[in-house]
């Protein structure tokens, strides 16, 4: 195209050349024509190199009028080696010039031109025609791709372009790295080259219909890597047009998300079962057991409780290390299960207690012969390492009847029939009946107590260490509930909470654990000791009970606590309250800047969801992971989970139950930020806190 343009304009030149006066002006305007009606810029140089004519594309090209161009040497406009030896290129001397350069319009910006220009001579013309093109927006175009190209190189997620039929073309090396793929085996193959065989036929018929509507597909697919591997990947894909419409391409990316699935399967399996076991825990085992108990009720069948407690397991407890007790617990756990029927529940709800749920066992025939079955079990040692451990178990039983409400009731049934049993000397069963159900009068007295306990002061605090684990300095602590009964002294929670909660007693004592904790923080603030947090723990019931907000503001007021520093400790069970109320309490406490704190994380029915829909700044994790978390595998990895996955939402780690150096150092390499336990501190009363406050832990 050049070349027919150069010899356009070499005409032009000829007829202005030997043309006479009047013919010189009509071919001066004929090469003007010639030159505006060339969509490239045009400039026609004398021989020093100074612009003797330009067309409107050269003007346009460098920002001036055409008129301005007129005796500007090229130089100033595009820097080439004009009259000059340039051994990297050819010389306009020599004949011809080609090259891409850079410079500066006259209004400043800087573009990118192509520069071709071409020696015209005779006996009486001597110079250079030169070709102009703007090449700024290819250029930036190509170093746009480029850049996109670099980042799809280097991008974590992995991607695959493929044909409109699904034939990979491109892959980028973190496909590579996921699948263990190279690209050279997998392009010119479809993507079925990473399917699982998990997903059915009409998954992927869904797939195809969706992108060939022009759709986007996203969803999480389970795709196998090149060793036989099962992945997880949140994927995308998406159906690329040309400007006329027609599919050209399709684009997949994809996160690979299995250690996040892994990891959320395993606290979803934790939040219903036994970590060490792996049978139910106590919160599902009662789930379970309301839904049984509905379900007879309205068959008109009943339901057995059978409960288990092994004899004298404290002694057993003592003589044995950790790891070898949960040894014997596990071996413990899988005897009984095996021993059950399809459709029995088995759960362990305490150290050393397990119950079964039933509703096979419909004859007291059929219930005798399944508890010797239990008490035989028990009658092979239990194989620890070199050593063989004999055991025994008490065992209760209650069945439920067709008027069954109360169905915690039932429970407690079977576990004063268990108890009976242990008192008459272990290895036995008993069966529930009324003189061994506990009275309605020694309850009323108990309530009565607490009355008057609330009414005369009766109720103390402790306090317990709150550590930094990377200062090892003091930083908060928990306020412990006590009870200085009159005539049996001391007595902790486990004692009367549980009337607490039955009676709606609860309330008032929890407005008086929160108006005297936060009083006690400032005292010791008055006293010149450095800010702490103060850990509060609050039920289910008061965060149902309307008023909390307004109490905890009042007494924040009243005492001049810093909100941030009051820390409310909240289970697993207040989430299982009504979620809209739950939720409505929660976020107006965070908006006053009240931090929240999910205590027992992992225990009950904590799942990812509370973490994410409630405003949580720390989670607490369990005592029953620490405890031997530095021998124990699966604890270790259990803690590891959560504490990584509290991390990356933001929130802190308090780790409760801390007893020895090995559980310190491990939490500290796993970056555990907080640390509460025995091995910093015991619950103190509140005059020894201030000792603390020098210290390093």
């Amino acid at each position: 195209m050049l070349k027919i343009i150069f010899f356009d304009i070499e005409l032009a030149l000829d007829a202005y050349h030997y043309g006479n006066h009047a013919p010189f002006r009509a071919s001066s305007e004929m090469l003007q024509l010639v030159m505006d009606n060339v969509s490239e810029g045009v400039v026609i140089l004398n021989q020093s190199g100074e612009i003797t004519g330009a067309n409107r594309a050269a003007a346009r090209i460098f920002g001036y009028a055409a008129k301005e161009l007129h005796g500007r040497h090229i130089q100033n406009l595009i820097p080439v080696p004009f009259g000059t030896q340039d051994p990297d290129s050819h010389n306009p001397d020599a004949g011809t010039f080609f090259r891409e350069v850079e410079t500066v319009r006259k209004d400043g910006r800087l573009i990118t031109v192509e520069i071709f220009l071409k020696k015209y001579a005779d006996d009486n013309l001597d110079g250079h025609v030169g070709f102009v093109r703007d090449t700024t927006d290819r250029h930036n175009t190509e170093n746009q791709l480029q850049q996109y190209r670099c980042i799809v190189e280097q991008t974590a997620d992995t991607v695959i372009i493929t044909d409109p039929d699904g034939v990979i073309v491109y892959v980028n090396p973190a496909f590579e790295r996921t699948t263990g793929y190279r690209a050279t085996e997998v392009i010119g193959k479809t993507a079925a080259v990473v399917k699982s065989g998990l997903h059915d036929d009409a998954y992927y018929a869904h797939l195809w219909n969706t992108i060939k509507s022009g759709r986007v597909f996203r969803d999480t697919l389970i795709n196998r890597r090149k060793n036989g591997q099962l992945y997880y990947e949140d994927k995308t894909i998406t159906p690329i047009h040309a400007e006329t419409g027609m599919l050209v391409q399709y684009v997949s990316t994809g996160k690979d998300i299995t250690k996040r699935i892994q990891s959320e399967q395993r606290l979803n399996f934790l939040a219903d079962h036994d970590p060490l076991t792996g049978l139910l825990n106590r919160s599902a085992f009662d789930l379970r057991l309301h839904e049984a108990v509905t379900r007879v009720n309205r068959e008109n069948r009943k339901l057995a409780i059978v409960c288990l407690n092994l004899d004298r397991f404290k002694m057993l407890n003592n003589a044995l290390k950790c790891d070898q007790v949960d040894i014997v617990l596990r071996q413990v756990a899988s005897r009984i299960d095996d021993i059950c029927h399809a459709g029995d529940i088995v759960a362990r709800i305490g150290g050393d207690e397990f119950v079964i749920l039933s509703e096979s066992l419909r004859r007291r025939q059929d219930v005798l012969l399944f508890l010797d079955e239990i008490l035989d079990v028990f009658n092979y040692p239990f194989p620890v390492n070199e050593e063989k451990i004999h055991l025994s178990v008490s065992i209760g039983v209650c069945f439920s009847t067709p008027d069954t409400e109360e169905t915690a009731q039932l429970l407690h049934q079977a576990e004063a029939a268990m108890r009976l049993a242990k008192k008459h000397g272990g290895s036995q069963y008993q069966f529930c009946n009324h003189e061994i159900q506990k009275p309605a009068g020694q309850q009323l007295k108990l309530e009565t107590e607490l009355r008057r306990a609330l009414e005369q002061g009766e109720f103390r605090l402790l306090y317990q260490p709150q550590v930094n684990i990377h200062t090892r300095t003091l930083v908060g602590v928990e306020a412990l509930l006590r009870w200085q009964h009159p005539r049996r002294g001391l007595l902790r929670p486990t004692d009367f909470i549980s009337v607490l909660e039955e009676t709606g007693l609860i309330v008032p004592v929890g407005k008086w654990v929160i108006e005297e904790a936060c009083w006690q923080n400032r005292a010791w603030q008055t006293q010149g000791l450095p800010e702490l947090n103060m850990a509060i723990n609050i039920s289910a019931a008061q965060v149902m009970r309307a008023g909390l907000i307004s109490h905890v503001i009042q007494v924040l007021d009243q005492t001049g606590h810093a909100p941030h520093r009051l820390h409310l400790e909240l289970t697993e069970s207040v989430m299982m309250q009504d979620s809209r109320q739950v939720a409505d309490v929660m976020w107006s406490l965070n908006q006053y800047q009240v931090r929240l704190v999910i205590d027992d994380f992992g225990t009950g029915y904590a799942s990812i969801g509370y973490l994410k829909q409630y405003p949580f700044s720390i989670v607490k994790l369990d005592r029953s992971f620490i405890h031997d978390i530095d021998v124990n595998d699966q604890n270790a990895a259990i803690a590891i989970s959560i504490i990584d996955l509290a991390h990356r939402l933001g929130m802190q780690v308090i780790a409760e139950g801390v007893e020895t150096d090995g559980q310190l150092s491990f939490l500290e390499h796993q970056g555990c930020d907080l640390i509460q336990g025995y091995l910093v501190g015991r619950p103190l009363p509140a005059e020894e806190i201030a000792t603390l406050t020098q210290r390093k832990f």
